[in-house]
């Protein structure tokens, strides 16, 4: 056996062990989907958000003061249930809507394939490539470069947050992962079925892709020129514009199916 065909073994091995493992942690999941996530009144009144605490403790009073004016017999007693019932209807109906979506997206992300690692950073992405996978038949291959594509952007970005050394180096490498991601989901539109329905939905899937990539872009520029003016000029960065002129990229009109117009 050739050493490329044991590299090739050791990937699809490598493919296949993470595939399984993201298809446990799926079924872990959808078994949690189906459990309430916290027990007992103590957990149950730390779980109400700041906010929600205020609000709730404005309706409370403020059922207190109309149930008191009604009849001045019971009113206390009578007040105080009423207003507890309210305040867990309002903060379940709370809880059931985040505790929802939240788990949606979980689901969702792991659903994908390949398995990506840093999706987690970004719901958008995660229901914007769950909601194209049907694209995936069509040609695979250009699928499976944009989710690596994409996976790139993202840990870029998490280095950059971690104050990686050369930040202006690292912008440009995501901005080529991000021009490669587009590329890779335009390519598919070559073995697609030939009809409007499919254009438009890969189209605007093309959009949404390009406007969620470009604010993980503007983040990172934001962040590497904030780390300029903190620390000045030296030879790892330097001031990054994003309205300056720019030449046209001879190699981007020749050689990829698709332009990015900054």
């Amino acid at each position: 056996m050739s050493s490329m065909e044991e590299e090739m073994k050791k990937a699809n091995k490598k493919k296949m062990m993470k595939q399984a493992k993201q298809q446990h942690k799926l079924a872990e999941m959808e078994q949690d989907f189906l459990k309430s996530k916290t027990l007992g009144i103590y957990n149950y009144i730390i779980d109400i958000d700041r906010n929600s605490l205020l609000t709730y403790g404005f309706v409370l009073i403020t059922i207190v003061f109309l149930i008191s004016m009604i009849d001045i017999k019971f009113n206390f007693i009578l007040a105080v249930v009423v207003g507890i019932g309210v305040i867990y209807f309002l903060n379940e109906k709370r809880r059931a809507t985040e505790s929802g979506e939240m788990s949606q997206i979980e689901l969702k992300l792991t659903r994908i394939f390949p398995p990506p690692d840093y999706f987690y950073m970004d719901s958008g992405i995660v229901e914007l490539t769950y909601d194209i996978q049907e694209f995936k038949k069509y040609n695979e291959k250009a699928y499976e470069n944009m989710i690596k594509h994409i996976d790139n952007v993202l840990h870029l970005r998490l280095d950059i947050e971690r104050g990686v050394k050369h930040c202006e180096a690292t912008v440009d490498i995501a901005k080529d992962e991000r021009d490669d991601a587009l590329n890779s989901l335009h390519s598919i539109i070559y073995k697609t079925p030939s009809n409007r329905e499919f254009e438009s939905k890969l189209t605007k899937a093309l959009e949404s892709l390009q406007y969620i990539l470009q604010l993980h872009i503007d983040f990172m520029i934001q962040n590497c020129n904030n780390r300029y003016k903190k620390s000045g000029p030296n030879i790892n960065n330097k001031m990054l514009y994003q309205d300056d002129p720019k030449p046209i990229d001879n190699r981007k009109c020749k050689d990829q199916n698709y332009y990015v117009y900054y």
